[in-house]
């Protein structure tokens, strides 16, 4: 499970629109129930073997 995150400068209210754009990403590991945060666009497979 992947959700996007924004930061914003006052608390949300109901009625005001979300921000167009995410500032992180965070990914629910769920095999090691664990979450990963990283910043938006560079979604991060954990079974995917790292590059050089």
């Amino acid at each position: 499970m992947t959700i996007e995150l924004a930061a914003l400068p006052e608390p949300w209210q109901l009625g005001v629109p979300f921000p167009k754009q995410a500032d992180l990403t965070a990914t629910l590991d769920v095999r090691h129930g664990t979450w990963r945060i990283a910043p938006a666009g560079r979604r991060r497979n954990p079974d995917a073997q790292e590059q050089p």
